[in-house]
């Protein structure tokens, strides 16, 4: 079996109606599987609250699962909470990326947010966060899912999100699984 460790906040806990879930983890293998690679298991070390700075903290525990491929997914609670951390948030980034060989990592960045139900944020500093994970990621050589984008150009994109404007819907981790298996599609082909 081929392990996959997702480490990160709420998002890449799979937080879904009030609690953790297996929802991200559930669509990453099935969408594998439906594109002829299965046997893939998911080990996911996302955390609700999670920063970069308390992400950091997972990292321990990914190493020792001796991934075959990781998926980083933290950001949103640092653009929403800490706003003035960007180069901070950077830093971090490259600590969790660095600590495994570039072809086996995917880096997700901050989401799309439905800023008129979460006001706490805002758009200018979400875009200089999301800036940040580009420039980081093409900095080490790791593959990037921009997933604002993503959401961003969908005629609805409050559809891809919970009630609380944050959290993905039920189709939004079924986008979020399916674009982490494509990125670990395109690695396993070369």
């Amino acid at each position: 079996m081929k392990k996959i460790v997702i480490i990160g906040d709420s998002i890449a806990a799979g937080f879904f109606e009030g609690q953790v879930t297996d929802l991200l983890n559930e669509y990453v293998t099935d969408t594998l599987t439906g594109m002829g690679f299965p046997d893939y298991t998911v080990v996911n070390l996302g955390e609700r609250g999670a920063s970069s700075a308390t992400a950091l903290e997972q990292l321990p525990k990914a190493e020792a699962e001796n991934p075959d491929f990781v998926a980083i997914n933290v950001g949103i609670n640092d653009a929403i909470n800490n706003r003035e951390n960007v180069k901070e948030y950077g830093e971090n980034l490259k600590k969790m990326i660095t600590a495994f060989p570039a072809e086996k990592v995917i880096l997700v960045g901050p989401s799309w947010v439905d800023l008129t139900i979460k006001t706490a944020g805002n758009k200018e500093t979400l875009v200089k966060y999301i800036a940040m994970a580009k420039d980081i990621a093409q900095e080490t050589g790791v593959n990037y899912i921009d997933m604002y984008h993503h959401m961003e150009v969908y005629p609805d994109p409050a559809e891809f999100l919970q009630s609380d404007g944050l959290h993905p819907s039920k189709f939004g981790y079924h986008l979020l699984g399916a674009l982490i298996a494509r990125d670990i599609k395109n690695k396993l082909l070369g």
